[in-house]
């Protein structure tokens, strides 16, 4: 009987064991959004985060030191920054197709393609897509016919919600017709000249011809900024037409918090301030060591201004003048800066690497991404602000915590066992006394 009993006292503590290592406490992890937040923004909404391309995140990234958290396979053409809705999917647009990813283990939610059969010539390779506020994505691609665009609405299931056609002649591959979504939720984006859609796939209204335009977009309170390769311009928001235009830059522009428009021009490798009220406020000269200027600058939440040119990250204060330069083994790139929320500024080279550098210009880490392409990528940023890039893979970076989304409190298993092993013996000594 004694012997009977050990059995069962051995089989009782291996069950309390089993149980009570497995139990841990979870935190929500989610995506670092509050709730009255989720009703008017996503974490990186568009390609350049927001609405008015400021590159930058409001979460937290200083956990992340370079481990790769997942990576899988990026389709073919996939070179554009991609864009992560409030629930943590990501979508990532690669010429013809878009796809959803979860942003919590890389998997593949669904795929849809958004023209039919045939072959298609690359004729436009930087779009991205964008997210409404009530999550419709929005990504622009060309269609079969030679001068034939289009403007799709994704339902977030992957269903497609409509199309607007229209028509482009003049188009370069490095052209960004990237949508953006306003506050009212009409569609803008650059397509031969800039178009205002509804929300039902109607139009708005559409501009003058801007003839061969590179520029994407950025949208202030009341004008759409874009640059049409040597004049910067704005356009009322209401109606499309010209509010001014002055002889600036060529890049997709930025806007600061306090309305200042940066652009760079990569006829003169500067970057130019210009004030709301179009007139120019500085110019910083990059110069042209090892390529043309080609890239957008961010805005951090101190104001500091960053591009990346040559081989460098450049930060300029917002009177103009450099801070520092952090100089890689990398030369000319076209991907442009991202800075969390920490301050930490990310950024891809020509030399393979994903770079993190400290706010006072010193380098966090890096990472080799294995292609020499990743100088036309762009990071993103999650919110629980993790990072995410495209290059022959679509990578996510994070720390060395093996599960994000859950918390183990230290000690506790140990705890937990401790006090399910007594109660185990308590049990055991009252129901085996008797024996």
């Amino acid at each position: 009987m004694k012997r009977e009993n050990t059995m069962r006292l051995s089989c009782l503590l291996i069950a309390v064991l089993v149980i009570t290592s497995s139990l841990v406490i979870t935190l929500d992890y989610g995506t670092g959004v509050s709730e009255d937040e989720t009703q008017v923004q996503h974490p990186w909404g568009s390609f350049g985060g927001d609405r008015r391309n400021t590159r930058r995140s409001p979460y937290d990234t200083s956990h992340v030191d370079g481990t790769v958290k997942w990576s899988t396979f990026a389709r073919r053409g996939t070179k554009t920054v991609p864009v992560i809705d409030r629930n943590g999917i990501l979508y990532s647009h690669s010429w013809t197709r878009i796809a959803a990813y979860d942003t919590k283990d890389g998997s593949q939610l669904w795929s849809l393609s958004l023209i039919g059969a045939g072959t298609l010539i690359d004729r436009v390779e930087s779009i991205s897509p964008a997210i409404s506020d009530d999550g419709t994505i929005y990504v622009s691609t060309p269609e079969l016919e030679e001068t034939t665009y289009s403007l799709s609405a994704i339902n977030p299931n992957g269903t497609l919600k409509w199309k607007y056609n229209y028509q482009m002649e003049r188009t370069s591959i490095y052209m960004d017709n990237s949508p953006q979504v306003g506050t009212d939720n009409v569609i803008y984006f650059v397509g031969g000249s800039l178009h205002a859609v509804n929300p039902n796939g109607t139009l708005k209204w559409k501009s003058e011809d801007l003839g061969l335009c590179e520029s994407g977009i950025a949208i202030g309170d009341n004008a759409i900024f874009l640059s049409n390769g040597i004049y910067l311009k704005a356009f009322y928001k209401n109606n499309g037409t010209l509010k001014w235009g002055i002889r600036a830059g060529t890049s997709t522009p930025t806007i600061g918090d306090d309305g200042t428009i940066y652009v760079a021009n990569s006829y003169t490798d500067e970057v130019i301030a210009v004030s709301p009220n179009a007139t120019i406020k500085w110019r910083y000269h990059i110069g042209r060591e090892l390529g043309y200027l080609r890239s957008f600058p961010a805005v951090g939440l101190d104001g500091t201004i960053y591009v990346t040119g040559n081989d460098s990250l450049y930060a300029l204060n917002p009177e103009g003048s450099l801070i520092w330069r952090f100089a890689t083994t990398g030369g000319f790139w076209e991907a442009s800066p991202v800075v969390g929320g920490d301050g930490t500024i990310y950024f891809s080279a020509s030399d393979g690497f994903i770079y993190a550098v400290r706010p006072n210009g010193t380098l966090k880490w890096k990472y080799d991404l294995g292609s020499s392409w990743v100088l036309e990528r762009s990071p993103a940023i999650c919110g629980n602000g993790d990072v995410y890039i495209v290059s022959k893979q679509l990578y996510a970076f994070s720390d060395r915590a093996a599960d994000k989304n859950g918390w183990l409190i230290p000690g506790f298993t140990f705890i937990t066992t401790a006090i399910g092993v007594s109660l185990a013996v308590s049990v055991y000594k009252k129901r085996w006394s008797k024996y």
